[in-house]
């Protein structure tokens, strides 16, 4: 089967043979949306993407979180207040959490912390990621079939705090499935994995990264002043809705 790609071609509602398009809509991926901002200055530029690329490179990172390094304790104090560690498990998760970011600018009118009357302007760089679970790893993993993971994400992620027995309830009536609870709680086990791996990613490597860089920007030019906060923002239940080229020719 082959596709028209004649810019002249009109599709021809009452032809008994409709062609396909080629591509097909996928169903939803659950996922975590995360974003970074900063201040937008030409001498960031350069640390961003260091960084940026590098987090690409497995290898990189398993140095970066090496426990014999003195950066490790310094890591381990940074994310004190986000709740988890930094375990090997963690670390040997990172392989394919993230694959890409995005940049874009938004202009921003801000409140003083000293003096809330007095406003000030700013343009604000934002660097996006998404990340979406390996389901059909995680269904090799767990011994399950890749779609249990996928639907006990979309309500974990959504209602982090639920209870067992209501996630058996919704998932049996989102998959029409009985599913053995050693199942569910492997997978649940998976997804929480993955989520400080990702955590572990975005505040240990990302912001990590970024905060070292702008401190030793201010060491070398204090007259600069140093940049008062790096905010983080989570969408913790979005989804990504793919529409996939198809191999059909």
């Amino acid at each position: 089967m082959s596709y028209s790609t004649d810019p002249e071609f009109e599709f021809n509602e009452d032809q008994e043979v409709r062609m396909p398009l080629p591509y097909e809509l996928e169903g939803a991926d659950p996922g975590h949306l995360c974003e970074v901002y900063l201040p937008k200055k030409s001498k960031y530029q350069g640390l961003l993407y260091k960084t940026l690329v590098k987090g690409l490179e497995f290898d990189a990172l398993k140095r970066h979180f090496a426990v014999d390094n003195e950066r490790a304790d310094q890591i381990r104090h940074f994310v004190r207040n986000r709740g988890f560690e930094i375990k090997p498990e963690y670390v040997n998760s990172l392989k394919g959490v993230f694959m890409g970011y995005s940049l874009y600018e938004v202009d921003g009118v801000f409140a003083s912390s000293g003096s809330p009357q007095a406003l000030y302007e700013e343009r604000t760089q934002v660097i996006r990621f998404i990340f979406v679970p390996d389901f059909e790893g995680a269904g090799k993993a767990c011994d399950c079939e890749s779609f249990i993971v996928r639907e006990l994400a979309k309500i974990v992620f959504r209602i982090p705090a639920i209870h067992m027995g209501e996630i058996v309830d919704r998932v049996r009536g989102s998959t029409g499935v009985e599913i053995p609870h050693e199942t569910i709680r492997k997978s649940i086990d998976w997804l929480i994995r993955w989520e400080c791996s990702t955590s572990l990613f975005l505040y240990g490597f990302v912001v990590y990264s970024i905060s070292r860089d702008l401190r030793e920007l201010n060491l070398q030019d204090p007259s600069a002043g140093a940049e008062e906060e790096i905010w983080t923002t989570i969408s913790p239940s979005m989804s990504v809705i793919r529409s996939r080229l198809s191999r059909i020719t």
